[in-house]
């Protein structure tokens, strides 16, 4: 097959977005007609962010076959609209682990195991894997071009062009132009320097991609094609966008980003097809009648925590016309009796095995005895049944952790009539798990009396999966992560239910 490869590398300062920057990239091509994948290559040794802080690297995303990936393979998803697997995410430590353990068992015939060329190559053949069944490969470099754990990536890169051919491969670096406010202008010198030392490693970006809140100067660009022998339209400048990163893969189809990338890789020019991205964004833009919608939880807070969450209420403001505006609310240091009366509805989320905490049960009774609207995500389930156990049925029920349930995707059957199947609009669902608890299914089943309901069970081995308190507008948990199988223009339909519930809430607060 004749792939072509793009790849992005960043310079001057982590976090400019390269994975929003790959994402638009890969949407606009996909609209092109193409078959895009896309790779995300992180140099930190750890095999996957699985057991990595949330706080510091941002949330960990489960693809559909259950591996646990880097936040960014999320936005491959929502941006391109369809599922990525686990081959997309590569770490250092897992390609030194498949060296390593092929060393183990005699695979190098006892010649000396190094760097270059046995680490490049394992990194060049999971790049050149996707050939089979990809027009185009966007493969993104994370960190920051002159970082030492980069190098093998970058190696593995520079190599790859000679490998496939010039007219196959396309180098696009991403940096950071400062503005000074005492000199009234941004500065290139950084983005210079940076390119610099991507060429000291032999790599010579075809395109520089710019990232600053002003506008690029024509003499800024034309400094920028000077010093780091890019074309002059090959200087594309990515202003902040004001309102969503879901502006990105218009504004570089404006600026004919598909088109240059045609030329370099000898492809025939196709035209993108972005309407429906289009309006999606328009009703997104355009919502009104805003909804203050309270998030809670381990990932509350903390940057890109929580950002698939995030994500799938925007994908509801666009559908319902509803203006969601997320709170975050650490609920461990601040007292629910005064935060809670000044939402329209509260999730709370974070991993099972966490800790529920007096202030997030708290939270619930208040949504529970005001009809206020409850979306329960992982924790928030377990959250949902400590309080309606310790306050209603004044027993608490036992969960311990379910070490035998896979990750990934799962079916999961709904109950006729529950609010999950109204939301879902069919008998089954197919959401993802990262973890899941057992609960007493015997004890469970008995508080229906009470207003519990199990509205959603796996359809593999018919264990709780959803639970819905009867007779309120929306209080609702689940197990599963919902957020994940969210997309721009497919919202979740639990979110859909969920947002709708809490601009019900709103209009009826204020007669």
């Amino acid at each position: 097959m004749n792939t072509r490869y793009i790849f992005i590398t960043g310079g001057v300062v982590s976090s400019l977005g390269k994975g929003i920057t790959s994402a638009s990239i890969g949407c606009v091509l996909s609209r092109c007609g193409l078959r895009v994948n896309l790779i995300k290559m992180d140099p930190y040794l750890n095999v996957d962010p699985g057991r990595m802080d949330p706080f510091e690297h941002g949330e960990v995303f489960v693809t559909s076959d259950g591996a646990e990936a880097d936040l960014d393979l999320g936005h491959y998803e929502r941006f391109l609209g369809r599922d990525m697997t686990g081959e997309s995410s590569l770490t250092s430590g897992r390609i030194y682990s498949s060296v390593i353990a092929r060393e183990r068992r005699g695979g190098y015939g006892g010649h000396t195991v190094q760097v270059i060329p046995h680490i490049t190559d394992e990194i060049k053949s999971r790049i050149l894997s996707f050939s089979r069944r990809s027009d185009v490969v966007i493969v993104e470099i994370g960190g920051t071009v002159g970082d030492i754990e980069s190098l093998p990536f970058l190696e593995a890169i520079r190599q790859i062009r000679t490998d496939v051919g010039r007219d196959r491969a396309a180098y696009i670096h991403l940096t950071l132009l400062p503005y000074v406010d005492s000199a009234g202008e941004v500065k290139t010198k950084p983005t210079q320097q940076s390119v610099a030392k991507l060429r000291e490693i032999g790599i010579q970006p075809d395109m520089v991609m710019t990232r600053s809140p002003r506008p690029l100067s024509p003499e800024a660009r034309q400094k920028i094609s000077l010093f780091c022998n890019v074309r002059k339209d090959h200087v594309i400048h990515q202003r902040d966008v004001k309102a969503t990163v879901y502006e990105v893969p218009v504004h570089l189809r404006r600026q004919g980003v598909d088109t240059k990338l045609f030329r370099l890789l000898s492809m025939r020019r196709r035209r993108a097809d972005m309407k429906s991205w289009e309006d999606m964004l328009q009703g997104m833009l355009g919502a009104s009648s805003p909804v203050r919608v309270g998030i809670s939880g381990e990932c509350a807070g903390a940057g890109d925590s929580c950002l698939s969450i995030s994500e799938a209420l925007k994908h509801a403001q666009s559908a319902l016309g509803v203006m969601v505006d997320p709170v975050f609310i650490d609920l461990d240091n601040k007292n629910p009796e005064e935060v809670i009366p000044g939402l329209d509805g509260l999730i709370i989320a974070g991993e099972s095995g966490g800790r529920t905490g007096k202030n997030r049960s708290g939270a619930v009774r208040i949504c529970r005895e005001t009809d206020k609207p409850f979306f329960g995500i992982c924790l928030g389930f377990k959250t949902m049944l400590d309080e309606f156990g310790s306050n209603v049925m004044k027993k608490k029920l036992p969960f311990r952790l379910d070490t035998s349930s896979g990750r990934g995707s799962l079916t999961v059957r709904v109950k006729k009539g529950s609010l999950a199947a109204k939301s879902y609009a069919a008998p089954m669902a197919a959401p993802r798990r990262r973890r899941r608890l057992r609960v007493d299914e015997k004890v469970l089943n008995s508080w229906s009396r009470k207003g519990v309901e199990v509205t959603g069970v796996d359809r593999s081995d018919g264990l709780t999966e959803i639970i819905e308190l009867k007779g309120r507008r929306w209080f609702l948990s689940c197990q599963f992560h919902p957020e994940y199988t969210s997309r721009p223009t497919s919202p979740e339909r639990l979110f859909l239910g969920f947002v709708s519930a809490c601009a019900d809430y709103s209009r009826e607060k204020n007669l």
